[in-house]
């Protein structure tokens, strides 16, 4: 085994950090590259255990997977996180939904104080493109 001196060393690295972002990622400029470059590096490598460079795709992997798990927004599980999800993700309020209820009735499911109702669900589901199962009858 050839072992290299510190100052070959620093130059192989940041060569390849040029390259591919093997590093914790911390912003979304961080991890919008770490993404390209596992994606290429999936392209090449593909499920090839055996590839030289499958080392670094497992690692950049495991670095996107971390930042992942502790930045995407948690799962939401209930009526009124589902609800205001939506309405986060479309810009909307309790008032643009004037074809699913009154703006107090939204505003009370919301606030959690009144259950969405069957055709709620239904309404909410045409709005949005999504199946009335989405709401749950909790």
């Amino acid at each position: 085994m050839i072992v290299a001196s510190p100052e070959q060393l620093t130059r192989a690295w940041r060569s390849l950090q040029n390259l591919i972002p093997v590093q914790t990622i911390h912003t979304e400029d961080d991890y919008d590259r770490a993404v390209t470059a596992l994606n290429t590096l999936v392209d090449t490598v593909g499920t090839d255990t055996t590839h030289p460079l499958y080392t670094l795709l497992d690692t950049l992997g495991t670095l996107v997977q971390t930042y992942e798990d502790h930045h995407e927004p948690p799962a939401v599980s209930t009526n009124i996180g589902v609800l205001q999800f939506l309405l986060s993700e479309h810009g909307l309020t309790a008032d643009d939904l004037a074809d699913v209820g009154e703006p107090a009735q939204i505003s009370a499911i919301l606030a959690g104080r009144q259950p969405l109702t069957t055709p709620m669900r239904h309404a909410l589901a045409r709005r949005f493109g999504i199946t009335p199962e989405t709401f749950s009858d909790a």
